[in-house]
Formats: C-alpha cells, sequence, structure tokens
C-alpha cells in the first residue's frame, strides 16, 4: 500500500505521511498567518508554521493569532506607558536648550493674560511667529503689535499683575505643546527702554510696533500635544503690516488724523473693563480729546472696573463715613466715658487734662 501511494505522489506531485497505525494521511503544508502589518503601521509580524498532523489547522492558527495579539498589545502599552511618562508632563525652571530651538521655529504662539479683579475678563491673543525671540533660558520677548484691542497691556500694567503665559503648540511633526509661565514687562514705543532693548537684541520695528512684551519666565512646562491636529503652514498674513504702513503714509502727507497716537488714544488707551492700558494712549487721548472706543455692550459690560488691593472711591467715602460717625460718638459720650474712667482707676493715677468737647472748659482725669 505504501508502494502504491509513493507511486501515486510521484505521478500527481501531492505529499503523504502515514501516521502510528499505518493509514496515509496528506503532509501538511506550511500555513501563513494573515498579515497584520496594516494595523500596527511599521510593526508588521509574518509567522509561519507546520502543524503535526493530529493538530487541528483552525485550533493552531486561533491558537497563534490570539498569542500574535495579546505580545503586540503588550508591547504597545508597555511602549505607550514609557512614552507618556517621559512625554505628557514635564517641567523646568528654565527653558531647555532642545525647547528653545523647537520655539524659535513654530510659526504661532498664545499669549494669556488676565486682570486680577474677580469680575475681570481672561484674555488670549494669538500671535504670528515671526516677531519674538528667546534671550536666554528665563527670558522671552515679543513684538506686541497695533490692534483693536489691548487687553495684554493693561493686565500687565495692573499694579501687582503682570501675569503672563505663553503657548506654543506643534502642528506638524512629533506632537508637543510648551508653556511659559512668568511676570510680564511692557516696554512701550517711544520710552528710553523700548529704544535700548531694539539697540541692544537689533529688533526691526514696524509702523503698528507698539511695544514689546518682555516674559521673565519662572517655570516651562511641557505637554503631549496628542489631540492638537495637523496644519500645514502657508505663508505669513501681510494685511496688518500693510494697513499700517498705509496709514504712515497718510499721517506723512499731511492728514493729523491718520497719526498713531489717535489711533492709540481711540482704540488701546483702556481695557475692556475699564483698566488703563497704553500709556501714550492715555496721554494722546486726554490731550488731542479723544473719546476712546466702546468695547462691551448689554448687561454684562462692566460700568467700572473692581480694583484688588487697591484703594477706589467707594474705599473713600466708607473711610471718610466711618470718620464722621466717630468723632460724632466722641463729641457725644467723650466726657461721659472720662468721668467712668475716673472712677475705675486708682487713685494714685496720675493725672492728665482732657478737653471738654463742648466749650473750653477743662477737665482732670486720673490714669
Amino acid at each position: 500500500m505504501q508502494s502504491a501511494l509513493h507511486a501515486m505522489q510521484s505521478s500527481t506531485g501531492d505529499s503523504f505521511v502515514f501516521n502510528t497505525e499505518g493509514q496515509p494521511c496528506p503532509r501538511p503544508q506550511a500555513r501563513t498567518t494573515p498579515d497584520i502589518g496594516d494595523k500596527f503601521g511599521h510593526l508588521r509580524i509574518r509567522a509561519c508554521l507546520t502543524f503535526f498532523p493530529r493538530v487541528s489547522d483552525s485550533y493552531c492558527e486561533s491558537f497563534l493569532l490570539r498569542l500574535i495579539k495579546a505580545s503586540i498589545t503588550s508591547l504597545l502599552r508597555h511602549s505607550l506607558c514609557n512614552y507618556s511618562n517621559h512625554k505628557m508632563a514635564i517641567f523646568y525652571e528654565t527653558i531647555p536648550r532642545s525647547l528653545i530651538e523647537w520655539c524659535l521655529a513654530q510659526k504661532v504662539f498664545w499669549v494669556a493674560t488676565a486682570p486680577l479683579s474677580a469680575s475681570g475678563h481672561v484674555n488670549l491673543s494669538p500671535k504670528g511667529g515671526q516677531y519674538f525671540g528667546i534671550i536666554d533660558e528665563r527670558t522671552f520677548w515679543y513684538m506686541d503689535l497695533s490692534g483693536s484691542g489691548s487687553e495684554t497691556l493693561a493686565h500687565l500694567h495692573e499694579p501687582g499683575n503682570g501675569r503672563c503665559t505663553i503657548m506654543f503648540s506643534a502642528f506638524e511633526g512629533p506632537p508637543k505643546i510648551v508653556r511659559l509661565w512668568g511676570k510680564g514687562r511692557v516696554l512701550e514705543i517711544g520710552t528710553r527702554e523700548f529704544q535700548r532693548f531694539v539697540d541692544e537684541q537689533n529688533v526691526d520695528i514696524m509702523p503698528g510696533s507698539r511695544s514689546i512684551i518682555v516674559v521673565d519666565v519662572h517655570q516651562v512646562g511641557g505637554s503631549c500635544g496628542f489631540s492638537v491636529p495637523y496644519f500645514d503652514f502657508k505663508d505669513f498674513r501681510p494685511i496688518l503690516n500693510d494697513f499700517f504702513e498705509k496709514k504712515q503714509k497718510k499721517y506723512k502727507e499731511g492728514n493729523e488724523r491718520e497719526s498713531m497716537d489717535q489711533y492709540w488714544a481711540f482704540k488701546n488707551a483702556w481695557s475692556m473693563d475699564g483698566l488703563p492700558a497704553m500709556k501714550r494712549g492715555l496721554i494722546a487721548g486726554k490731550r488731542d480729546g479723544v473719546e476712546p472706543i466702546k468695547k462691551m455692550v448689554g448687561s454684562s459690560a462692566p460700568k467700572s472696573y473692581e480694583r484688588v488691593g487697591g484703594f477706589t472711591v467707594v474705599h473713600l467715602v466708607l473711610t471718610a463715613l466711618s470718620a464722621l460717625l466717630f468723632g460724632m460718638l466722641v463729641a457725644t459720650y467723650g466726657v461721659y466715658v472720662v468721668e467712668r474712667l475716673q472712677v475705675m482707676l486708682p487713685d494714685n493715677s496720675k493725672m492728665v487734662v482732657w478737653p471738654h468737647a463742648l466749650g473750653d472748659r477743662s477737665m482732670r482725669m486720673e490714669i
């Protein structure tokens, strides 16, 4: 029988083996598991296994796939955990050299500030990434260009405030978010501090340049940015620079209404919460009689700014009323209080003269 089978397999090309009972059975062929590389990106695994004749093919394939799936899941979980431990949240006291290079390569960043008052509005401004720099591991700066708002200036000028956060985010390449926390300082155009900084740092100023914001960084944070989408950078918008170049040209041609001082007085002198913002705009507004723009409407528009830690008109009125009430009490009950103290104090006390509240008479009090 075996010789007949050998003759059959030589003529048909099939392959047979014999089990322990001498019965013929086909020789199992090498089988390849489905290609699962498409599901796991760069991780492409192909497994090949020759099965024994008495073991079910479907069982072996099922077992092999379960084994591969468990191994890959464990590997990916381990890799992601290690990546998360190093990348999802990390903090520094200063800006690392690697992050300096990365920040300088970004095309956009955000600036966040807020007033001290709980009723004030938090501000978040996007900035085009052409006009900024990092002087050292603790100092970040950017050129503040003129615009319709002046919230950042107001918050940084506010006494006791100056809180500022800068945020960068990756839109291409590996995901990443970087935040710089610090205290901001305003160097307004036309001041000696502004000109000194421009000269020392070799900064180019534009017609719309309003100030330079310097942030003294005390904390740096990096996070994952896994959910931030991809965006392709096309170009920087030239609209703002073109607008102020035309405005400057009209002013030089004799149109006084196109002056930057009047623009700043109209739009940048005050914040939406009523905080004083650009100092040069405030001066120009008083000098030229420019009425500032109304920035909030409706019932939510603030009537006045609620200062924190400052001395307002309300505080002055309350202080005056308290002083008046105290004076009335002294004038009315002062003599009675002195007489009561005279009775209560010992006889060997020293004598002082207390002027009578209602006339020139005086009385002696023992204390």
